[in-house]
């Protein structure tokens, strides 16, 4: 019983996103996704800015958010994958670089493969 109001507790957010992103999807027909919704949003500003709003998000995005999101997923990676050949005081700095460095290497490899 715990657990099923401590998951429903947690996860809340996350479905009212995902509803918003539907009903976004579902009421602004268009291709082009999250800058279409801000360029929507900010329509009665494109006289004044332009496109600029949808722009700047689109830029710290691609820029900023995603590949700081991979290469943290892959530091936590390295760091899991190399806790168990040491003791208690974990692995070096420089080996954890080093190998978080080969994963996005090895995932940027991938993605010229299936492009």
């Amino acid at each position: 019983m715990y657990i099923t109001v401590f998951t429903v507790l947690i996860n809340w957010p996350y479905f009212s996103g995902a509803l918003a992103y539907a009903e976004l999807g579902s009421m602004v027909t268009l291709s082009g996704g999250e800058w279409i919704y801000i360029n929507t949003a900010f329509s009665p500003l494109n006289r004044i800015f332009g496109d600029m709003p949808a722009f700047l998000f689109s830029w710290t995005s691609v820029v900023a958010l995603k590949t700081s999101s991979v290469a943290i997923i892959c530091l936590t990676f390295s760091e899991y994958i190399m806790s168990p050949f040491f003791d208690e005081c974990g692995p070096p700095v420089l080996i954890l670089k080093l190998l978080t460095a080969v994963t996005i290497s090895t995932l940027q490899q991938n993605e010229n493969i299936k492009n």
